[in-house]
């Protein structure tokens, strides 16, 4: 097929090589300084080996640049480096080692590198010298001060992408830049120059058509590819992968986006520096320079937006880019004002603040405007299918990140200048219909305040201060709030935590592949806030007061809790929780990100109070919850566990729902042990907090519980048996009784469990084996630990020094009928009606009238399920006859007192 274009492929030849040599003379104004003559000798030391010139490694190692061949003023650069340097060469080297030496410096920020394209024939050892010699010359550059990164590779690595500065760039994306920026100092010249732009979606088949006809020597060019195999998909990858690093340099971001979204604007018309640059160079037009053909396009970029979308005017906003570039190469600010240049007045003190502050602003704005219109203008386009569905994800990743919500902490700068920081910095709350707004006033003078507010929390206002560089250790704290609800020392101790814990830099060093994934938090830090007690001041704080058992203190209720989170896309905002239960869905809510039945374990938290001493205290104990919390849950992945723990009087239990923890509340310590004591269908591992009942050792209780067997616990206090009896689902009975004599109580339960246990065969064991049986005292040794002492059958004799109660109720159409067995006489409903129990009753006292007060055991119990309030077989459970057994006895006893 015969191809037609617009200019002859010699003609194209001879007018890149003209402009190449323009560039070449240039070199002195783009790179600056002397090293230019240094960078033009890279060919004349890769030509040679010669141990006098720098990047000497080896004499076998491979020299020689196709068709190169030293200038005189290139021999006379390289004496001055040693004046016993003789160049002696003639003539080219036909066995060349290196194809093309090009130099390239980007035009965004003046980043030089080096590329030098070796034959690929080149054998290891001769590569591995080569590599060497180079390496070599790089150390030689950075000795000098010079940062140039040196890339050493075939062609065919080249196209491959086996380069780690391109292999996650579209490779069309990269050369656009790469051509337009690059100067050959000596070598092989791309065959990209000789393809007219009218033909760059048929690159492939111009090449070959340029080697089939020779219309120039096919050995003096290399082929790198084209720069129009382009998508959608490929232009919001380079955009997302930008964004992501606009916090590492704000203003190269913009400029750089402002490419991309031109050539997202052109799509699919093809566009881009190169393109145009190549235009130019075939129709001999002034404009060559690929800095002002970059700055058009900028200028068309922004031209798309309306001027009321701008906080600052393009011009404005680099006006003031001028003055502060940063890493932005600054002649391309300059052609990008040309003589537009919007002169302002220096500002000084707090000014120059409020004005370095909204610059960075302005740049947040216009990138989160042009990325939004990249991935609107994808979202309209892109098919179904998964590359797709994974970069529009990414892409709402990264709209989300580039959003400022309520509680987000708005970051606009990142570097360290000494000439914003605050000497001192006076925080304002102002509250209104209930709720609080914190703000930052940078001037205050009569009438008039300069302020940044619209903060929800002072933790907020307090984090953007530092994050944003515009305070240090130095900086003084006054403070304005209501009521003095937070003092200044406190807002100043706040501030020092955050300069302490909070690291900016891994806020800047996200790595691209965080978008990829969900969010997740990196870093917390939660600060709680105590509300003083109106009480009497004889009347101390007890433990029911106490919402985490944090003794006498007067600063002792959990009111409010501000929680500061960094997050793994590079967010930072805050979270609030109110009243005494907040704090608590705020420990649930930290360990969200890390569910259940997942392998990963939640991170920590760090807990801070306001301020020092009894604060601080406090806050150790949130942490301190915390932990075991976690520790109960996620060490054993228990989801079928409770963990119960006290806030002021109320209990909560925290529970597992969808592989989440979830606070629920219980209620006072009545509704604690109704909860304890209810029914379970399952077993259920229970842990109570540290200090959530102090009163008796139920923590140190289920501490000790063990699924399918009937656990009897019980402590002698005061002439009394204080007893608890953890079933085999992990239901709780407890019961408290005057003390006879410590062998029949132990005994009366063996002989329970064995006629129990026969019961159960009958209703819902058939084919399933009986709980087992436990039964422990507790003491408490001399270091007031509690210590359990399991006692088994063999430490009793099994006589029965108490008074022996067996109950049957056989229900009856005319109501249940109650017959007793006490000491092996009958009372049943037969002989003695309704009246059995009193007939018992006064059986046992005449007994006790001549023997003495004896204990009183129900040790046999069979009665209609209805009773124990249960429908079904399998619903009943040990607990069930427990309570029974001890409503029974209390009767009993009761009757016998009176």
């Amino acid at each position: 097929m015969k191809i037609k274009n617009t200019i002859q492929v010699a003609d194209a030849r001879q007018a890149y090589l003209r402009w190449n040599s323009s560039r070449y003379k240039q070199l002195p104004e783009i790179v600056g300084g002397d090293i230019y003559k240094y960078i033009q000798l890279i060919p004349l030391f890769l030509q040679l080996n010669n141990k006098l010139l720098p990047g000497y490694a080896d004499p076998d190692a491979p020299a020689g640049v196709f068709s190169y061949k030293p200038d005189k003023n290139s021999i006379v650069d390289a004496k001055l480096l040693n004046n016993k340097f003789r160049y002696q060469q003639e003539g080219v080297i036909n066995n060349y080692a290196i194809e093309s030496v090009c130099f390239h410096q980007k035009l965004i920020d003046k980043k030089n590198s080096c590329w030098i394209f070796y034959r690929s024939s080149l054998n290891i050892k001769q590569l591995t010298l080569l590599k060497e010699k180079i390496n070599k010359l790089s150390q030689w550059f950075s000795a000098r001060g010079e940062c140039i990164d040196f890339n050493c590779l075939s062609v065919d690595d080249f196209v491959s992408n086996k380069i780690e500065n391109i292999n996650d760039e579209n490779k069309s994306l990269y050369l656009d830049r790469f051509y337009s920026e690059m100067i050959l100092l000596a070598g092989k010249y791309p065959v990209w120059w000789l393809v007219p732009p009218e033909k760059e979606k048929e690159y492939t088949a111009f090449v070959e058509h340029i080697k089939q006809a020779r219309f120039v020597d096919v050995e003096e060019f290399i082929d790198l590819g084209g720069v129009a195999e382009l998508a959608r998909s490929d232009v919001i990858k380079k955009a997302i992968d930008l964004v992501q690093k606009i916090k590492q340099s704000p203003e190269t971001c913009l400029a750089e986006l402002l490419i991309i979204d031109q050539k997202n604007t052109s799509w699919p018309v093809l566009d881009g520096i190169s393109h145009r640059l190549k235009y130019f160079i075939y129709t001999g037009k002034v404009e060559r320079n690929p800095v002002d053909i970059m700055a058009k396009m900028m200028h068309e970029a922004m031209s798309h937006y309306p001027e009321t979308e701008h906080i600052l005017s393009p011009v404005r906003l680099f006006s003031r880019l001028r003055n502060m570039p940063g890493q932005l190469n600054h002649k391309l600010v300059d052609a990008f004002l040309a003589d537009d240049y919007v002169y302002e007045s220096a500002s000084t003190g707090l000014e120059n603040i409020i004005s370095y502050l909204n610059f960075f602003k302005a740049i947040s704005h216009e990138v989160r405007q042009i990325f939004s219109n990249i991935v609107k203008q994808y979202n309209a386009e892109n098919s179904v299918s998964e590359q797709d569905k994974i970069l529009a994800s990414v892409a709402s990743n990264m709209m989300a990140f580039l959003s400022d919500g309520d509680d987000s902490v708005p970051l606009y700068n990142n570097k360290n200048t000494t000439d914003i920081i605050l000497d001192r910095i006076h925080l304002k709350q102002e509250i209104t219909q209930g709720s609080g707004r914190w703000s930052l006033v940078l001037e205050v003078s009569e009438g008039n305040e300069k302020t940044i507010g619209g903060f929800n929390s002072l933790l907020g206002l307090l984090a953007w201060c530092w994050l944003n560089r515009v305070v240090n250790h130095s900086t003084q704290v006054s403070i304005e709030s209501p009521g003095q609800q937070v003092k200044q020392i406190e807002a100043y101790y706040v501030l020092e935590v955050l300069i302490q814990q909070l690291k900016p830099d891994l806020i800047s060093n996200i790595p691209a592949v965080a978008f990829e994934n969900p969010v997740r938090p990196l870093q917390s830090l939660l600060f709680v806030n105590f509300m003083a007690l109106n009480k009497n001041e004889n009347i101390r704080v007890t433990a029911t007061d106490d919402p985490l058992s944090f003794g006498n203190l007067s600063e002792n209720l959990v009111t409010h809790c501000e929680q500061l989170i960094i997050n793994s896309w590079g967010d930072v905002y805050t979270k609030q929780y109110s009243g005494n239960t907040g704090i608590l869905n705020c420990l649930c809510e930290w360990t969200h990100h890390a569910p259940l039945d997942e392998l990963s374990k939640p991170q920590k938290l760090s807990v801070f109070g306001h301020g020092a001493g009894d604060s601080t205290y406090m806050a150790q104990r949130v942490e301190q919850v915390y932990d075991e919390m976690q520790s109960f849950f996620y060490n054993t992945r228990n989801e079928m566990g409770r963990f119960i723990l006290r806030m002021g009087s109320e209990y909560h239990v925290v529970k597992v729902e969808d592989s989440l923890l979830k606070p629920v509340r219980i209620g006072k310590k009545k509704a604690l042990m109704g909860y304890l004591e209810a029914a379970s269908s399952s077993f259920h591992d229970t842990a109570l907090e540290r200090l959530a009942y102090t009163d008796y050792p139920l923590r140190e209780i289920y501490q000790n519980n063990k699924p399918h067997v009937l656990q009897v616990f019980f402590q002698l206090i005061n002439r009394a048996f204080y007893t608890w009896v953890v079933d085999e689902n992990g239901s709780l009975w407890a019961d408290v009784s005057t003390i006879y004599n410590r062998e029949s109580y132990i005994t009366h339960w063996l002989y329970f469990f064995r006629n129990i246990s026969n019961r159960l065969k009958k209703i819902n064991y058939q084919e399933r084996e009986l709980p087992g049986l436990e039964i422990n005292q507790i003491s408490i040794n001399q270091l007031g630990g509690i210590e359990f002492y399991a006692i088994g059958a063999d430490a009793v004799s099994g006589s029965k020094n108490y008074i022996d109660i067996q109950v049957s109720i056989n229900g009856h159409v005319d109501g249940d009928q109650l017959s007793l067995v006490c000491d092996g006489r009958r009372f049943t409903y037969g002989d003695f009606k309704q009246n059995a129990l009193i007939e018992c009753v006064q059986y046992m006292s005449a007994r006790m009238t001549g023997e003495g007060r004896l204990p009183v055991y129900v040790t046999d119990i069979d009665v209609p399920l209805r009773i124990f309030n249960v429908i079904e077989r399998d619903d009943i459970q040990i607990s069930h006859i427990l309570k029974f057994k001890r409503n029974f006895e209390h009767k009993i006893n009761k009757l016998l007192d009176s």
